[in-house]
């Protein structure tokens, strides 16, 4: 048996595994968070007061840091925190690292892995599986191998570590790279689109978007047409995920303003209203090289 060591987390596994593990720790970069701009970042919301650093963070329906005095009336119970991470890692066209990545799937993986009809889908297949589990090894600073840390999937595809069920999960992927995030103290959600992506995105916008998004992608200069429906989608894709729902449950359900910053301005009653979560774009030098747009979306415990 072999060990690599990464920070504070040792991974025990065979001499594959080990190949994985360096892999990743060599590629993987931690983007930056749009919560202070930290690779993790510690998130309050909509009417949350950090007690021990005495200010209060806000804004109400957005993410961004507001002075302001403790109010010294608002007890602890309205204090709600998390912590994020998101590690963002290219694709190899890597028959071994593929190879040596297929080894630590389960079974059900493997299979399914076999059915794809491209060699090219079956690597990027098994590299975000392995990616997975490597992420869930440092975020709960497990030992075990990470053949061991096997995810299980909600009915609508969200997925969560039984190993760690206080920690929330989110994954998204492009042709560009593969993302992982992970909170504690809210739920989560991420999506990553190529910017080099050509489509036709006026008809999308006006099928799929609130009357008012349409309206910024139609107005939006040519140029940017293409970017403005980028990371209108991204936030869409994002909070569907932090809820745990698909697109059936209507991306124009949720309405997003770019400037002068990104924030929520309406979200369904039933999921707690615009001031549950807090959205923001990624951001971080490897996002920019890859050619990539991301965002992540928290929805905050409701306030008892």
């Amino acid at each position: 048996m072999d060990d690599t060591t990464m920070g504070s987390t040792r991974f025990g596994g065979c001499r594959d595994e080990a190949a994985v593990v360096a892999h990743f720790a060599s590629v993987a970069s931690a983007l930056l968070l749009p919560f202070g701009g930290m690779p993790t970042g510690r998130v309050l919301g909509a009417v949350d007061v950090d007690a021990q650093a005495g200010r209060v963070l806000g804004p109400r329906s957005g993410l961004g840091e507001a002075e302001g005095p403790l109010a010294p009336e608002l007890p602890s119970r309205f204090v709600r925190v998390a912590e994020v991470t998101a590690l963002l890692a290219p694709f190899h066209a890597d028959d071994a690292l593929s190879a040596d990545c297929e080894r630590l799937l389960a079974p059900a993986e493997r299979e399914r892995a076999g059915r794809f009809a491209t060699a090219d889908v079956r690597r990027r297949f098994v590299q975000r599986r392995a990616f997975r589990r490597y992420a869930a090894a440092l975020a709960t600073g497990s030992q075990v191998s990470l053949a061991s840390l096997d995810f299980a999937t909600e009915p609508k595809g969200r997925p969560w570590l039984p190993a760690a069920p206080g920690v929330s999960w989110s994954v998204s992927s492009c042709r560009s790279g593969m993302l992982v995030a992970w909170s504690r103290g809210a739920e989560i959600g991420v999506d990553l689109e190529d910017r080099a992506r050509q489509a036709d995105c006026l008809p999308l916008a006006r099928r799929y978007f609130a009357p008012e998004e349409a309206r910024l992608v139609t107005e939006a200069a040519e140029s940017d047409r293409m970017e403005t429906f980028l990371r209108l989608w991204c936030l869409k894709e994002a909070v569907l995920k932090a809820i745990g729902e698909g697109i059936a449950y209507g991306l124009d359900r949720f309405v997003f303003a770019l400037d002068p910053a990104v924030r929520m301005v309406r979200a369904p009653h039933e999921q707690g209203g615009v001031s549950r979560f807090v959205a923001g774009e990624l951001a971080g030098e490897s996002l920019h090289a890859a050619g990539v747009a991301g965002a992540v979306v928290l929805r905050m415990p409701p306030i008892q």
